[in-house]
């Protein structure tokens, strides 16, 4: 089909549905009984359901329907929720994710066959055409074949509504505007009619169900109901959709006495007859279009049914941007800020003159002013491509129930803090890495049932997930409570593969063993997995790493657990670094790898083994020379340099010599072409004010 906006539109809230849904699914997994959890999957289906329609995707149809005929079931309770259902219904959320993916590729879409098959398999005849019960659709369908022409519709409301009447149960129209110029007006009808049906009786609605599953809706939608709480939950939840500006209700009584509901949020009178229903005249809109009424009421953040987290899909105002063009104003940005240093040495050369003294000042001044203007737009540009780290973190809970049943191990899997946020480009730097990480802990990290419960430990392994901020970076921690590595077996088959030898694995502490794991090649595993194991290990992922300025660092103790932490930086874009000079070249490091700078004196330098080194409050850092590590010999020179800036090289700790600091400046990041970026030590590129290019260090991979 044609891509259009419209469909990238309902694609990216697909996108956000089926992660929902998927973590839904794994919650309710651990609590069956989670009717509220069961509640959000189905609406969840219910709006692709009727964006697929819109769109005319009935492949999307036809199998959201079957896994909302499944999900009544399970909420009526005809059906237990068993682990061969819940495969089943990870099995269409992999179905929609493959045919979203196809879409999203302009490419051909998977069948249906097969997953109907796995479904008719499980509940006969759950793919049969109609509503399932228990939806909104259902009381309109009583009249549906008669409702086709609106010289029709009063006579049948009004014994619809007599009916209602006659068996004392109040009735309301209950009138939505959405923004006109909404994308995907359709859909938000629909919406508002699996919404408002599921905590009301929904006599019927104008347009009608089917009209709207059509296609056919308009900016204003009328819906009919019977409810028990004065329609304030149908106004409520209408409320909440995205695009609906205004949300109004009319009681109807026999009486004919006029009366609104308690709030005021442009309610319409009621009239005294039925049929007088349509020609009610509307009060004028009292919200600015585009807002939400009952901002204040909505809760779109997770919601708890007993011990169950709820995830629902956010659907308030956001506004989306091109990357390209965030891309785009953030290299302004970079130009600015070379700019704006520029004309700050520009204005003290100017001060330094006498007669130019005033000239200066203004200059000073102007410089002053570019300064608060630009970081305000830097700032917030830098803002806007921050994502939550939760953005990559919710398929994970799922990928590790697939894998620990896969190995055959029972595995509890935890995230704690989804908050911090990280430049979009970290971000997906860092999603295989944290795969790699997770796939190791359960494959070789946690063990089997029966050899927990042999050392004493639970049968349930416990994997956590855990990202804080620290300083102006955001630490992630992998952590398993498995085997351990243990560093005697690291040493033997580093040995057995020719990474080292024998005598030089003797001599390795603990620690300096446990880093042959990021050695290309190495595995300890005896055999190969589904999982892991083939020889593409961590020796990856520290690369990508440090691609991106980050760092990652292993912690293990044989039969107690591992714990991999990496430390990334929050952004790329733009960083303080502190800019050095060797043989009259300027290279930066960034602030983030600097613990101090030391002026060094002879005297503090010591020999141990045969190299320089320095003693700093009872640490011990090799004195190497940056300009040696460049060229792999990092020991020339005999540690006669100026000035040693303290860091760390693999966590390591590193003492770089360096002839003359120059001092700290906001530098613009530059990335090298694919070639220069394999340079060891080398992280990227940069302006300096004065106009030179400057190379920044990459402090984990000058050694």
């Amino acid at each position: 089909m044609e891509y259009t906006e419209d469909l990238s539109i309902f694609l990216e809230e697909v996108d956000e549905l089926l992660a929902n849904t998927e973590q839904n699914l794994v919650e309710l997994e651990k609590s069956p009984s989670g009717e509220a959890l069961i509640q959000e999957v189905f609406r969840a289906m219910h709006t692709i359901k009727g964006g697929a329609a819109t769109l005319g995707l009935q492949d999307g149809v036809e199998v959201t329907h079957a896994m909302e005929n499944i999900l009544d079931t399970i909420r009526s309770g005809e059906r237990a929720l068993t682990p061969d259902v819940t495969d089943l219904l990870f099995s269409v959320l992999d179905w929609l994710s493959s045919w979203k993916a196809a879409l999203e590729r302009r490419s051909a879409r998977p069948s249906t066959e097969s997953i109907m098959a796995k479904i008719q398999a499980v509940q006969p005849g759950a793919a049969k055409t109609g509503e399932p019960a228990g939806t909104s659709g259902e009381p309109a369908a009583q009249a549906r074949d008669s409702l086709e022409d609106s010289s029709d519709l009063e006579p049948i409301l009004a014994g619809q509504i007599s009916e209602v009447l006659d068996d004392g149960k109040p009735v309301y129209r209950l009138t939505v505007k959405l923004n006109p110029e909404a994308e995907l007006l359709s859909v938000r009808c629909f919406q508002v009619l699996v919404l408002v049906g599921e905590i009301a009786d929904v006599i019927e609605s104008v347009p009608s169900v089917d009209k709207v599953e059509a296609g056919e809706a308009s900016d204003k939608l009328d819906i009919y109901l019977t409810c028990s709480d004065d329609g304030v939950s149908a106004k409520k939840v209408a409320g909440s959709v995205q695009d609906v500006v205004q949300v109004s209700l009319v009681p109807y009584h026999r009486s004919g006495s006029k009366q609104t509901t308690g709030d005021s949020s442009g309610a319409v009178a009621g009239t005294g007859s039925p049929e007088e229903l349509h020609n009610t005249d509307e009060a004028p809109a009292t919200e600015q279009q585009g807002e939400q009424p009952h901002k204040g009421e909505q809760d779109n953040g997770p919601r708890r049914d007993g011990d169950s987290v709820v995830r629902t899909t956010n659907l308030g105002r956001t506004v989306r941007v091109n990357v390209a063009l965030l891309d785009l104003l953030l290299n302004l940005v970079g130009e600015l800020v070379i700019d704006r240093t520029r004309l700050s040495q520009l204005g003290l050369r100017l001060q330094a003159s006498k007669e130019t003294a005033v000239i200066g000042n203004e200059v000073a001044a102007l410089s002053a002013r570019l300064q608060r203007t630009s970081q305000e737009l830097q700032e917030g540009i830098m803002k806007a491509r921050l994502l939550p780290l939760r953005s990559i973190l919710s398929k994970f809970p799922r990928m590790v129930r697939d894998l620990s049943s896969r190995c055959g191990k029972l595995v509890d899997f935890e995230i704690r803090g989804e908050r911090p946020e990280l430049d979009k480009t970290v971000l997906e730097a860092i999603d295989d890495p944290l795969i790699h990480i997770l796939r190791n802990a359960i494959d070789h990290g946690i063990e089997m049932p029966d050899e927990r419960r042999t050392r004493g430990k639970p049968e349930r392994g416990k994997i956590t997930l855990s990202a804080w901020y620290q300083e102006n970076q955001v630490l992630i921690q992998v952590k398993d409570d498995g085997a351990g590595i243990d560093p005697d077996r690291v040493r033997e088959s580093a040995v057995n593969k020719g990474l080292i030898t024998r005598e030089a694995a003797a001599r390795l502490s603990d620690r300096e063993a446990l880093e042959l794991i990021f050695t290309p090649g190495f595995s300890t595993a005896r055999t190969a997995t589904e999982v892991s194991g083939r020889g593409v290990g961590l020796d990856v992922v520290r690369s990508n790493l440090e691609r991106i300025n980050g760092h990652i660092e292993i912690k293990s103790q044989a039969g107690i657990g591992t714990s991999v932490i990496l430390r990334l930086p929050l952004t790329l874009a733009i960083v303080r670094a502190l800019l050095v000079e060797c043989s009259g070249i300027t290279y930066a490091i960034p602030t983030s790898s600097v613990e101090e700078v030391l002026v060094v004196q002879r005297e503090d330098i010591k020999t141990i083994k045969g190299k320089a080194a320095l003693t700093v409050r009872g640490s011990v850092f090799p004195l190497v020379s940056l300009e040696g590590c460049l060229k792999d010999d990092p020991w020339m020179g005999n540690g006669n340099f100026k000035y040693a800036v303290l860091t760390r090289s693999h966590d390591e700790p590193l003492a770089l010599g360096v002839d003359g600091l120059i001092g700290e400046e906001e530098i613009v990041v530059k990335e090298l072409g694919r070639i220069l970026s394999r340079l060891k030590g080398i992280g990227g590129a940069t302006i300096l004010p004065q106009g030179d290019p400057a190379v920044i260090l990459d402090t984990n991979s000058l050694l």
